[in-house]
């Protein structure tokens, strides 16, 4: 077992954000070597910016980023009528 998914249609899209420069390569180089694309964001507002341009399949979001509750709730509103679920970590 690979822990791959087999391809079915365009990769998945990927928002990433974390203050930790090193956590931010290691997990975006995992995630690209299973297929993901993937956008990082060194802080919440940055996320908030690109989860709007870009419209990621999932966003994974730093508790501990000042203003990551903000982002959260302001994502969650944007994202009412179907987008990116918010997954805090």
């Amino acid at each position: 077992m690979s822990g791959r998914a087999a391809p079915s249609g365009p990769p998945a899209r990927l928002l990433l954000a974390d203050s930790d420069p090193a956590l931010r390569r290691v997990l975006h180089l995992a995630l690209e070597a299973h297929g993901y694309q993937v956008a990082l964001a060194d802080t919440a507002a940055v996320a908030l910016e690109l989860a709007g341009d870009q419209h990621p399949d999932l966003i994974v979001l730093d508790c501990g980023l000042p203003g990551a509750a903000a982002a959260i709730r302001q994502g969650q509103k944007d994202t009412t009528g179907g987008g990116a679920p918010w997954a805090p970590s």
